[in-house]
């Protein structure tokens, strides 16, 4: 192909077939070894207890069995909780639960859409199609650790839940429990529900330091991680290094320039646009990036929950930093609104944003917080040199050397201004 004066061109200047073939090597590289996690060699135990059902209610409702707002978001279908209450009623086996004991905290681990559907049965509200992750923010805002009771009673949220079942026969009406809520059960059904019990597994870690647990738990999500709605990166990190940071970052996702330059409105269910913004932090605060990246991200998140060990004032002057700095970010483009950061097929170009982002805010900080406008002329020429230099590479995007490459596009660009 011949080469192209990039001034004035976007990714649409270049022939569709092309394009193709450098989205397809973009979605391409952009996969990642996700088991390389760095694994150590760790001594667990674990205590298996069972409880019944309505102490575990009551142990989430005290915060004793805590569902933490950072835990992932519940994906499950109406018909999907209604077969397990139904199959609780009926006796049929249920997986057990696992709970990871962190900093006196029992953190469940795995099991958390059982727990999350019992409750909301017993509460008679079921969370509305992509409401949840609002719903945790509105709880977290509130001080909750679940689901604060306020919200279940609005209707913009939450809806009522009656057990939508499939029959054995041709009529419906034929199981007794289809339609159901938790009120309208027999006296016989609350009952087998309530001291149905739930095995739950405790688990500890002896060595290496409890400092080191976070990994350790990394690791037993993975492993258990293994059928149904799986955990996404993003989730089980959010979970297991949760911190103030982690908080920032909760409120920089609902940043109106945020999602303006996602062109998404609503919050990822599966917290990817929350691992967007844990990369670029990550990036531009760590002194040497060191592949793979799902292991780099999870460095950076532990020692970011580490600031909470520093004095009240340095934590919040750090915080206080990323979020200037990356609001800054946001401000500079001169027309966000025209910085379009998907490729043809509606993928979101990380790649594209982390290096326009670290070559940025390199120059902001160095230049002590000097305005540096981003054109949309100059984004739509970086835009494009990335993806030209991704598609002439057989690398995964993550590879050091494509890491720095497209940093150092970005740079020559925005060090321009």
């Amino acid at each position: 192909m011949e080469e192209k004066d990039l001034k004035d061109n976007s990714l649409e200047d270049y022939s569709e077939e092309y394009q193709e073939e450098i989205i397809d090597n973009e979605t391409d590289l952009e996969q990642e070894d996700q088991e390389d996690t760095g694994l150590t060699i760790y001594k667990i135990k674990s205590l298996p207890n069972d409880f019944n059902i309505s102490t575990m209610i009551n142990f989430v409702e005290e915060g004793i069995f805590e569902i933490p707002p950072f835990q992932r978001n519940y994906v499950w279908t109406k018909k999907q909780a209604s077969s397990l209450i139904e199959s609780l009623i009926m006796g049929l086996p249920v997986p057990q639960l696992f709970s990871f004991e962190q900093n006196e905290r029992q953190l469940l681990i795995d099991g958390q859409q059982r727990l999350s559907s019992l409750y909301f049965f017993y509460k008679g509200r079921f969370p509305k199609k992509n409401q949840y992750g609002k719903i945790r923010i509105l709880s977290k805002e509130k001080n909750h650790p679940f689901i604060h009771p306020h919200l279940l009673g609005d209707d913009k949220y939450f809806e009522d839940f009656t057990l939508q079942l499939t029959s054995r026969t041709a009529n419906a009406s034929k199981n007794v429990l289809h339609g159901k809520s938790y009120e309208t059960l027999s006296d016989s059904h609350q009952r087998i529900l309530k001291l149905r019990t739930l095995r739950t597994i405790f688990i500890t870690q002896t060595t290496p330091e409890p400092e080191d647990a976070a990994s350790s738990m990394y690791e037993v999500f993975h492993r258990l991680n293994t059928g149904g709605t799986n955990l996404k990166p993003q989730e089980v990190r959010q979970s297991i290094y949760y911190s103030d940071f982690y908080d920032l970052l909760s409120n920089l996702n609902k940043d109106r320039n945020w999602r303006t330059l996602l062109k998404k409105p609503s919050p990822d269910n599966n917290l990817k646009d929350i691992e967007y913004l844990l990369r670029c932090f990550a990036l531009i605060y760590t002194d040497e990036y060191k592949p793979p990246m799902a292991r780099f991200l999870n460095t950076f998140s532990l020692n970011a929950q580490k600031l909470g060990s520093k004095t009240p004032e340095e934590c919040k002057r750090v915080l206080k930093e990323y979020e200037v700095v990356f609001k800054a970010f946001l401000d500079s483009f001169t027309a966000l609104e025209d910085c379009d950061f998907l490729n043809t097929k509606k993928v979101f170009l990380i790649t594209v944003l982390d290096a326009i982002f670290i070559s940025w805010a390199k120059l902001y900080l160095k230049n002590k917080s000097k305005k540096l406008p981003i054109s949309t002329k100059q984004f739509n020429e970086i835009k494009v040199n990335i993806l030209e230099d991704q598609g002439k590479k057989n690398q995964p995007t993550t590879d050091k050397h494509q890491v720095a490459a497209r940093i150092q596009i970005a740079k020559n660009i925005i060090s321009k201004i």
